[in-house]
């Protein structure tokens, strides 16, 4: 059903031949504003490729130089002032403490970025905020969802805030 409903609004889908499908992450430049709906689960099932040791590098080595790049100097946002990257759960929700303890209880806890993945984590939002950081005219937000609650947080990096996350649910 995704593929008939969701995937169609931004793809041509060859139902005749759905292995073709190589990734399930893509990003779209509207007028000036750049999003980038990152894959969560796909390189870990069903898109998995076995060189991309998964347990160090959770979204795959194809959706990584994807990032780099359409964030990067040459990349598809270059022009942007607005980036927004979508991901299927909020990139930043508890500390790595409260996620452990959660996932004791509450097994969707250990999908969390912060449970398995705290230094790609780190290395995503360093990728946002590089893009961001290089004029003073470039926003930046986050948004996910798939945790049944909604609201908001501000990212800080020390004592500077820069990015505001939307959590929905769900996406």
């Amino acid at each position: 059903m995704y593929y008939e409903y969701q995937r169609l609004l931004w793809d041509d889908v060859n139902f005749n031949n759905l292995n073709s499908i190589q990734q399930e992450f893509h990003w779209h430049v509207l007028g000036n504003v750049g999003v980038f709906f990152v894959d969560y689960r796909g390189a870990r099932s069903w898109l998995r490729n076995p060189q991309d040791e998964i347990e160090k590098n959770n979204l795959g080595n194809r959706q990584w130089q994807a990032l780099q790049h359409t964030f990067g100097p040459n990349g598809d946002f270059k022009d942007c002032s607005h980036a927004i990257l979508v991901s299927t759960i909020p990139v930043v929700l508890f500390t790595k403490d409260i996620t452990k303890l959660t996932a004791k209880k509450i097994d969707d806890a250990k999908e969390q970025w912060t449970y398995q993945y705290s230094a790609q984590q780190k290395k995503l939002l360093d990728i946002v905020k590089g893009w961001k950081d290089k004029s003073s005219m470039r926003q930046a937000n986050v948004v996910g969802g798939d945790v049944h609650f909604g609201g908001h947080t501000d990212i800080f990096e020390g004592n500077e805030k820069y990015l505001k996350q939307l959590t929905a649910s769900a996406l």
